[in-house]
């Protein structure tokens, strides 16, 4: 939605015929704010971590870096292969 982004990532290594690694990134977009919680597990150093991130929410849409923070702002789409 306009409010959530999940993402899922993972990292396939062809050499050694695994996965390497995998992510998964959730997104909650406030007015002005967006937080960030990742999970990642590393299998080839069996490693496993969680990350916490608070930004402005300016980062995400370049086009609130040139004016003030709205409540609803819109983002860009891809419809035409060009950014708007």
């Amino acid at each position: 939605t306009d409010r959530w982004q999940v993402t899922a990532i993972s990292g396939f290594d062809f050499e050694r015929e695994r996965f390497q690694d995998h992510r998964l990134v959730i997104r909650r977009f406030a007015h002005d704010w967006v937080l960030s919680v990742e999970l990642s597990y590393d299998q080839g150093s069996n490693d496993f971590g969680v990350g916490v991130s608070f930004q402005p929410r300016a980062l995400f849409d370049p086009r609130l870096r040139l004016g003030f923070l709205r409540s609803q702002p819109e983002f860009g789409t891809f419809d035409d292969h060009t950014v708007r």
